[in-house]
């Protein structure tokens, strides 16, 4: 029997392609020297929701029961910070930047954008990638695509979003490494979640320990101000009680002298 002709093991027919038997609708072995597809954007359906091995130090995926749809989008490492992107700018509503992969119902795509909290219209966001500007509002959603494979080559990018301006935005090349690596090439970028990861926990540890010291240096403050207290009161009580003997004293030798 010819090596391209596969039998079922459920019904016993024969079969010319791999995949599922022509007959019976059962999976089929495959074939002698294939090998097997591991692109990840082949995502199982289990009990009706899409999942994929993320790192689950960096994603989140969220399954919608209404839309069939799983979104994964950036894990917010820092709890602080917007939950839906990464912070690029200061402050206690930051814009922020963000990848997300959609999956169900027949889709499969990213969406790129950039979104301030207090704000339901999208700034402006310029991505200037290699001494070349993409406008992130006018690019087509068939070439987000393209646009994450030049964010993962990147070897320079800076971002400007309204009036401000971000000169150095490697988190963001990153961040699109571990998007690209998850569901498109996982023999690519595979440290890139490494990357992100470690470097907000170090931002992260940085600004604990920095709390901590903030912390020390203002009960120190206040201890040091608890003492100065202390010294005054004392040095009060002394005032007070050496100036009484010197009035004493002083009364004592002008009635003495008076009545000598």
């Amino acid at each position: 029997m010819s090596d391209s002709i596969i039998i079922c093991p459920n019904c016993g027919a024969a079969n010319e392609h791999s995949g599922n038997c022509a007959f019976c609708g059962s999976p089929l072995p495959l074939k002698k020297g294939a090998k097997k597809n591991v692109n990840l954007a082949n995502i199982p359906e289990v009990e009706g929701e899409y999942k994929v091995k993320i790192d689950e130090r960096v994603l989140i995926q969220e399954y919608d029961k209404f839309t069939g749809q799983t979104t994964t989008r950036w894990r917010c490492i820092d709890k602080i910070a917007y939950t839906h992107g990464i912070p690029l700018t200061e402050g206690n509503y930051p814009i922020c930047f963000s990848i997300e992969h959609i999956h169900g119902k027949g889709k499969d795509f990213f969406t790129v954008f950039a979104k301030s909290p207090i704000s339901t219209k999208s700034p402006i966001c310029i991505l200037h990638i290699d001494n070349r500007n993409y406008n992130l509002s006018s690019i087509p959603k068939t070439e987000i695509e393209e646009l994450i494979r030049t964010l993962c080559e990147a070897k320079s990018l800076a971002i400007k979003i309204g009036a401000d301006e971000i000169e150095n935005a490697q988190v963001i090349i990153w961040l699109a490494q571990v998007f690209y690596h998850t569901f498109r090439d996982s023999t690519k970028y595979g440290d890139a979640a490494d990357k992100l990861f470690y470097y907000y926990k170090d931002k992260i540890d940085k600004r604990n320990r920095d709390l901590i010291k903030k912390n020390r240096d203002l009960i120190e403050k206040k201890h040091k101000e608890k003492a100065t207290r202390r010294k005054a009161i004392i040095v009060s009580i002394l005032f007070s009680f050496l100036l009484v003997i010197g009035l004493m004293i002083f009364f004592y030798v002008v009635l003495d002298w008076i009545f000598l």
